[in-house]
């Protein structure tokens, strides 16, 4: 259903990021890197939606498989992304449940070092 309404208005980044989601946690990392892929072109700046790219490619990189490993760098990428238009949200970075896939991993370390206290 959320498909559906994202075909309706593939600029509809919400649209596209709760499907990016879903497909994430149904363990469909390839539909994830394809619709990753379209958004990082209308992202821009946008920190909202860099930061939702990078929760849905974070659980997808949970999966198993060689698309799931190829979701981490691309994770990684938008949240550096993010920390270099000035992201300051460390909370969100340290509770949201999308991003458990990634927190073991030294760049996450790194990120909350180069966001401070």
């Amino acid at each position: 259903m959320r498909r559906d309404l994202a075909k309706a208005d593939p600029r509809d980044t919400r649209g596209q990021i709760n499907v990016k989601v879903a497909l994430a946690r149904l363990g469909k990392a390839a539909d994830v890197e394809t619709i990753a892929a379209a958004l990082r072109k209308q992202a821009g700046t946008d920190r909202r939606v860099l930061f939702q790219m990078a929760c849905g490619l974070a659980v997808a990189s949970g999966g198993t498989g060689p698309e799931a490993g190829r979701c981490r760098e691309p994770a990684f990428d938008a949240l550096n992304k993010l920390v270099e238009q000035g992201w300051k949200d460390r909370v969100a970075l340290q509770t949201d449940t999308d991003l458990d896939a990634v927190r073991g991993d030294k760049r996450f370390a790194e990120l909350l070092r180069r966001i401070g206290k």
